[in-house]
């Protein structure tokens, strides 16, 4: 982490109740006469100069000197260790980092700073199952066609009233703590397999998208999108979409994967 990299995107994203760690180490030197080593904690010195990401108005405390900050919404100070704290804002965010100087686009200080991000979850995961629904896009006038066209049109009630009958059900993988039971997987597959093989008119089965929703956030919900993703992945489907949707009521699973397969003339 340099002060001529500006903000750095750090590839992380922090989802709303997870933990934040951040551990830095090195020096840098700032362009300034006579300026030494300074560590990522910064100089001893609150600036006001607003040409400096963080400065006294934002944060009257923290906003010293070409210090290591990180930004979620805005920027707030780092230094050599910040957390563990929990971030509390209701939707997930990417993590930047940077060096508090005087340019917003980048500075011109030499060195750099070696920096650790952890992020975990507080909560250890509900142990769950996703169910996985079988639907038609297109084709017949079938339960099947009728329970895709409901959920491919985003009509959420009439698509949960099909499967409570039953529509579509093919089982359920189980997660928990661990991870993806891959015995669930196992002895899922084949009954997918035969599902799709009678239909005639879709050969090989084609699937178009497959969607999963989860009835809260946190580490249940991420655990239960894994297991679908891990589903996916054994049946060679495409990448998961994984944005949230479905009926408000709750439903006695955390998630669903919907696999669409399209008929063809």
């Amino acid at each position: 982490m340099r002060d001529t990299d500006g903000d750095v995107d750090t590839g992380l994203d922090v989802k709303p109740g997870q933990m934040l760690e951040v551990a830095a180490t090195g020096t840098i030197v700032a362009p300034e006469i006579l300026a030494g080593d300074s560590d990522a904690s910064g100089w001893n010195h609150i600036v006001d100069d607003a040409r400096f990401a963080l400065h006294s108005v934002i944060d009257p405390h923290g906003a010293r000197k070409y210090a290591l900050l990180g930004r979620l919404n805005g920027y707030f100070f780092v230094g050599s260790h910040m957390g563990p704290w929990q971030f509390n804002f209701p939707r997930e965010r990417r993590l930047y980092l940077r060096v508090n100087n005087d340019d917003h686009l980048r500075g011109a200080g030499k060195g750099a700073f070696d920096v650790k991000v952890t992020i975990w979850d507080r909560t250890e995961v509900e142990p769950g199952a996703v169910q996985v629904v079988d639907i038609l896009q297109g084709g017949e006038l079938t339960a099947l066609a009728w329970l895709g066209s409901h959920f491919l049109n985003g009509s959420w009630n009439e698509a949960e009233a099909l499967i409570q009958q039953g529509v579509g059900m093919l089982g359920a993988v189980e997660y928990n703590t661990l991870g993806v039971d891959q015995g669930s997987i196992a002895s899922l597959v084949p009954k997918i397999t035969v599902a799709l093989q009678k239909r005639a008119f879709s050969r090989p089965p084609r699937f178009a998208v497959a969607e999963t929703w989860a009835a809260e956030n946190g580490a249940s919900a991420e655990a239960a999108r894994k297991a679908a993703a891990a589903l996916a992945q054994t049946l060679g489907a495409p990448p998961i979409d994984l944005t949230s949707g479905g009926p408000s009521q709750s439903t006695p699973y955390p998630a669903r994967l919907f696999l669409i397969s399209s008929w063809t003339q």
